[in-house]
């Protein structure tokens, strides 16, 4: 009996010592991603946009980049990937080391195009950390302005009234332009063709031509042909009016009840993504709004700067996942074109 007591001693002080041990472990563990933080970023950064140059995505994320610079101290290469519905740029992203190394600047095709692409291998939100969303427009709703068409009302009912099915134009398949047409059709359960387009520039020349009747498009490439009156807008997608065109109703406040398309610009980063840099990053991106360059960037495009702290940007695109999915889902769509 006497012999034993020594053994259990020091199998005590053994524990103690193990759990000492381990608690230094772990004391380490939690303080090193915080140490790595403090020390990144120490080179430059890469900014992929899934985008041509000349975008409005590679334009607000030229201005997102020059911004995160200054706040870093380090300088971000933007680095254009286009193909693929955008697809190309966002899965080399989510293939790429969650160091902070490497980020991406996109828009709703990152949840909307996953649903439509059966070899979408990195579909949302795997693969991605979400870091803020930094600014939004609204699209707006537009007919040849020689049309007597004035209002949503009267649109409505054109479409109601028309034999022939009305035919809606767009950026393409699953683009954002395209889903406000098919939400607009659901939520007024209208007969309507789609006719998908390379860009919005081609679907505002065909509007104007009378070849399509009305578009769902982005206020930048509709401004010119505001200007030299060849086509009318209708109303804004977003749940205010938009500054570039103060009076223009909304769609809700033009009766379609729920009806909200927001053309929105996030910055995501590879999954795994260190939480304290994910922090830093997204406090940057909210002192972007404070940028006047960022602001008169911004301006030139007809996006809104926003400042989302990470947990309101991840329920944000979440919302919007499962808006677009919905959508997609109801209208039996497949494949970008």
């Amino acid at each position: 009996m006497t012999g034993g007591r020594p053994c259990v001693g020091m199998a005590a002080r053994t524990t103690a010592s193990v759990a000492v041990r381990l608690a230094a472990a772990c004391a380490l563990l939690a303080v090193a991603p915080l140490a790595f933080a403090q020390a990144w970023p120490t080179r430059p950064l890469r900014l992929v946009v899934p985008y041509v140059a000349g975008s409005v995505v590679d334009l607000v994320g030229r201005t997102v980049g020059a911004c995160l610079a200054e706040e870093l101290g380090q300088p971000v290469v933007v680095d254009n990937q286009p193909g693929a519905a955008a697809m190309a740029g966002v899965e080399s992203v989510a293939r790429s080391a969650p160091d902070g190394y490497t980020l991406l600047v996109v828009d709703p095709a990152i949840v909307i195009n996953p649903h439509l692409q059966d070899q979408a291998s990195h579909a949302f939100p795997r693969g991605f950390a979400i870091l803020g969303i930094v600014g939004s427009s609204p699209l707006v709703a537009t007919v040849n302005a020689q049309s007597p068409i004035e209002t949503i009302g009267a649109l409505v009912g054109y479409i109601r009234g028309n034999r022939v099915r009305v035919n809606f134009a767009s950026a393409g398949v699953g683009t954002t332009t395209h889903l406000a047409g098919e939400l607009f059709r659901q939520r007024l359960n209208l007969s309507l063709t789609h006719v998908p387009h390379k860009g919005i520039g081609a679907a505002y020349a065909d509007l104007a031509g009378g070849q399509v009747q009305f578009v769902f498009g982005s206020i930048t490439g509709a401004l010119p042909f505001f200007w030299d009156a060849r086509l009318r807008p209708l109303a804004v997608t977003g749940a205010q009016r938009s500054s570039a065109l103060p009076d223009v109703p909304t769609m809700i406040e033009a009766g379609v009840p729920d009806f909200r398309v927001d053309l929105w610009l996030g910055v995501f980063a590879p999954a795994s993504l260190p939480m304290p840099i994910a922090d830093r990053l997204n406090v940057a991106l909210r002192r972007l709004v404070e940028h006047p360059e960022a602001r008169a960037g911004f301006a030139k495009v007809g996006v809104e700067p926003l400042a989302l702290t990470r947990e309101a940007a991840t329920i944000f695109v979440h919302n919007e996942d499962r808006k677009w999915s919905q959508v997609i889902r109801d209208a039996r769509l497949k494949g970008v074109q």
